[in-house]
């Protein structure tokens, strides 16, 4: 049998497939990813053997989220003309997106053979080599921020003046009031998997983090942070990964030592095809402040902090991701009033925004966010007679902007409210930043 009457045999037998699963699916069985996904369906169902009918539906597949769908319809173009690079390397791409490099590599392979556009022969060389590290067992990633902030109370003074000293009223002096400054911050991230060749999947992740900030004039505030840490992640079956892992942290306020902490933590992660993420992590650490000349009563913090979190985020739409996460925390000091517990709620949309200006698109979140602390007992230096409670709102809205070769440009305006039940730890913040990012 000839090429053409094979083409023909296998175009009927899908186009009566399709038919039967035509007669099945009424229109009431609307799916959940939109009318216009629906529709592209629907035209698929009633013209099988029109490849741009497919290619149409496949591309609002995978906008959508239906990856296998659009596998599906790719390789069911393929059927009809095996001879098209721009399918081989579409399906590359939702191979790898599936997590299925061997079958990615495979289709990139194909799209070369076929002499694709110089573009496309760019994009697959490129691909390749990252599938080249995806698949060596050593891994890793990270990213680097620098940039500029700006804050209208940089030093979180009580917004009207007015503190407690045992008990009493009094009023700030002006060197003590709000003060606003600038200063430059970074941040710095790296992770590293190693796979230690087990099934289903074990691997040796480590992660470290940084953050930096020089205030221009409050040097007092100058802050740096560093965390670590290490532990086996176990890939289980239904997307569900557990880490536990040796966690380290040390935090340093005007060149000096500040407080270090060490202890240990599990993290519990689920992604579903459909789009959910859900994890939950805990940590119980041991913190030991620095005492100095400065803060000569620090060590009054030092014990044991426990903190229990969970976040769950949903796709809603092809360029709309919401993320909801909660979170409690405890910690034990060795005096009551410096002992609390806590917990806050937050809220995240990210929105993917068509560019205004050249290709792809820039993406908007809005980050909302509550929480509270509630203290064991009275500090006498302030008042003897209440419990500090305190509550903390805070707004931020964020624009990024691709640039090229993983980087991107960042600003952020952010509002910050504490109330509290003492004066002392009462205050708003406005802060503006921008910089820049880069993935690795």
């Amino acid at each position: 049998m000839g090429l053409r009457a094979g083409q023909h045999l296998r175009g009927g037998v899908l186009a009566a497939t399709f038919a039967a699963l035509a007669a099945w699916a009424t229109p009431a069985d609307a799916s959940p990813y939109g009318p216009e996904y629906d529709a592209a369906f629907e035209a698929m169902f009633e013209d099988p053997t029109n490849l741009d009918v497919t290619f149409d539906y496949a591309v609002i597949a995978r906008r959508v989220g239906d990856l296998e769908g659009a596998v599906g319809a790719l390789e069911r173009m393929l059927i009809f003309n095996p001879n098209l690079p721009v399918v081989h390397y579409e399906l590359a791409q939702l191979y790898a997106a599936l997590g299925s490099h061997a079958a990615a590599r495979r289709y990139y392979l194909s799209a070369l053979d076929l002499a694709p556009p110089d573009d496309i022969r760019a994009r697959i060389e490129a691909a390749l080599v990252r599938l080249e590290r995806a698949a060596a067992p050593s891994r890793w990633s990270g990213s680097l921020f620098a940039g500029l902030r700006w804050q209208d109370n940089a030093n979180a003074a009580p917004e009207d003046g007015r503190v407690l000293i045992g008990g009493i009223d009094a009023r700030l002096d002006a060197d003590s009031g709000e003060r606003s400054d600038a200063g430059v911050l970074a941040t710095a991230s790296l992770d590293h998997r190693y796979d230690l060749g087990r099934d289903p999947a074990v691997f040796w992740h480590s992660r470290i983090f940084g953050y930096a900030a020089r205030q221009h004039e409050l040097r007092a505030l100058d802050l740096a942070l560093i965390t670590f840490d290490s532990g086996p992640e176990f890939r289980l079956q239904d997307d569900l990964t557990i880490r536990p892992f040796l966690i380290v942290d040390h935090v340093a306020l005007d060149s000096s030592g500040f407080y270090r902490s060490f202890g240990l933590g599990g993290e519990l992660v689920r992604e579903s095809k459909s789009g959910w993420r859900w994890s939950v992590e805990a940590e119980a650490l041991r913190r030991d402040h620095r005492e100095n000349s400065r803060f000569p009563t620090l060590d009054d913090r030092d014990g044991s902090v426990l903190r229990l979190g969970a976040e769950l985020g949903r796709s809603v739409g092809p360029d709309l991701l919401l993320t909801g996460s909660a979170g409690v925390e405890r910690q034990d000091s060795r005096r009551g009033f410096e002992s609390y517990r806590g917990g806050e709620i937050g809220l995240r949309l990210l929105k993917a925004l068509e560019a205004p200006l050249g290709e792809g698109s820039w993406n908007a979140a809005l980050n909302g966010r509550a929480s509270q602390r509630d203290y064991d007992s009275a500090d006498a230096t302030i008042d003897a007679g209440r419990e500090r409670r305190d509550r903390g709102y805070s707004l931020g809205l964020s624009v990024t902007v691709p640039l090229a070769n993983g980087a991107a440009w960042t600003v952020e305006a952010r509002q910050q409210w504490r109330r509290s039940n003492l004066p002392n730890f009462a205050f708003t913040d406005t802060t503006v930043s921008s910089g820049v990012r880069y993935n690795f």
